[in-house]
């Protein structure tokens, strides 16, 4: 295992746990998907986890005081495990290793917060009434089109020596009478 676990090299015994006895099992394990965590959860706090009986999951996670939000709530539902899937739990102190089967997976999203007190009126802004004396008759854009001349169009530069030329239709300055 290249000792990524940290447990050693020597060859360890692993025990069954209690979800497998047939008697019923002592313990359940649940597995726990969220969407987000929010930087400010406070680790030192126990968070709330209810269970309804549609299988519906509420998860509330406490926040550092002075975070703002007093906590985050968390909304899903519950599915049940196959029996194939379980969890390695490894101690540590003891250096025992057990095997446990997984009961079901809860899977939440962040909520958002819903406020219970009804929201203060904005505050009142000295009202302006603006009055409009031009009347509209149609909301529409008529646009019409005129008969084009087939007149010639011909471009030159600007300082062309062709603009000092007796063809060109305007004067130029220097033909300009004084």
């Amino acid at each position: 295992m290249d000792n990524r676990l940290n447990i050693g090299s020597e060859v360890r015994e692993l025990k069954l746990g209690s979800t497998f006895s047939n008697a019923g099992p002592s313990n359940q394990f649940h597995t726990i998907k969220y969407d987000f965590k929010p930087a400010s959860v406070d680790v030192n706090k126990p968070a709330v986890l209810e269970i309804s009986a549609n299988k519906q999951v509420t998860v509330t996670v406490p926040h550092l005081d002075g975070s703002g939000v007093p906590n985050t709530v968390f909304k899903g539902n519950q599915r049940d495990y196959s029996r194939k899937d379980c969890v390695l739990i490894l101690n540590r102190a003891t250096g025992e290793i057990t095997l446990e089967q997984l009961n079901s997976s809860i899977v939440v999203k962040k909520t958002r917060i819903e406020n219970k007190a009804p929201n203060p009126p904005p505050p009142t802004l000295p009202t302006i009434k603006v009055e409009n004396n031009t009347a509209r008759q149609s909301s529409k854009t008529k646009i019409t089109t005129g008969v084009r001349k087939n007149a010639p169009i011909s471009f030159m530069p600007k300082h062309s020596p062709l603009q000092g030329s007796p063809s060109y239709p305007h004067r130029s300055p220097q033909s300009a009478p004084a």
